[in-house]
């Protein structure tokens, strides 16, 4: 009935037309690139989700329908407030001087490289940059770190912290920090890429880094001034007057002005004691609690 319908089959293993791990099969079962599904309206067969808004905003198609089985009714899919906010963000990133780059995915070389790509972001943008491993973010975890002004997450595509408000400070995509940081990109975001490993070296989305950075410009936010500082160098002693601690991989210097720092471990300070029996029973009557 429609010769030219394109069906998503599932991939795990990495191939070039992968995307979000599907793949676009014609009826001949020919693979065909992610490009042309853009001429295409596309229709989600399934329960609205996480999955599905990933697919909206990140794969441009004429038009997105979702079609439950349960309610038997097509309903098309638009996602023009969420742009708006992810707008807003690239702007906080701007703004932001000190970035916090939450990793929330151990795995994988590509990894190590988007938190290498993230720093390399940050250090030509004169922003300090923070590595986070806290397992699973909640909202009283990153209360810890007040001195941070923004969150890069790396994570799965499909986390929906990402636009969860709950937080004290805003959690941005990789993409965004790339948009806000590189020159090279194009600041107006009608498609997003919520999957990090496209922006890596060799993939879909990749872009090479901008080394030009304007001395200042304006918050949109705001309406204040940026202004960028500059390391600047004499030619004779080769030292710098002036200069930032890239060095400063953790949290602990902020934390050293703290009156509260957390429990102490105080490894090799404690006295060894031997094992002694502990209770029994259920709180409200232990078994070894006198009468």
């Amino acid at each position: 009935m429609y010769p030219k319908a394109l069906a998503a089959t599932i991939q795990y293993e990495y191939t070039e037309n992968r995307f979000l791990g599907r793949m676009l099969q014609n009826k001949n079962d020919e693979i065909l690139p992610m490009d042309v599904i853009k001429d295409y309206v596309c229709i989600y067969l399934g329960t609205r989700g996480q999955t599905l808004f990933t697919y909206t905003i990140s794969i441009p198609a004429l038009k997105w329908y979702s079609l439950d089985p349960e309610i038997d009714t097509l309903l098309e899919m638009k996602e023009t407030v969420w742009f708006k906010r992810r707008r807003y963000l690239i702007e906080k990133c701007k703004d932001a001087n000190v970035i916090g780059i939450l990793v929330c995915k151990l795995s994988g070389e590509q990894t190590k490289d988007i938190i290498k790509r993230l720093k390399e972001l940050c250090k030509i943008n004169d922003k300090k940059s923070y590595i986070i491993s806290v397992g699973k973010p909640n909202v009283a975890k990153l209360a810890n770190f007040p001195e941070i002004d923004i969150y890069v997450m790396i994570a799965c595509p499909e986390n929906d912290l990402y636009s969860s408000r709950d937080f004290y400070k805003p959690i941005v995509y990789p993409y965004e920090l790339e948009v806000a940081f590189n020159k090279n990109r194009d600041e107006f975001i009608d498609i997003h890429v919520t999957d990090f490993d496209e922006l890596l070296q060799g993939r879909r989305h990749y872009c090479e880094l901008s080394e030009n950075v304007s001395d200042s410009d304006v918050s949109l936010i705001t309406g204040n001034i940026r202004q960028k500082n500059k390391k600047v160098c004499d030619s004779k002693d080769m030292s710098l007057a002036e200069r930032q601690n890239w060095a400063l991989e953790n949290i602990g210097h902020n934390l050293s002005n703290r009156s509260w720092k957390g429990l102490e471990q105080k490894l090799g300070e404690t006295d060894v004691k031997e094992v002694e029996e502990g209770r029994k029973g259920i709180p409200l009557e232990y078994k070894n609690e006198p009468k």
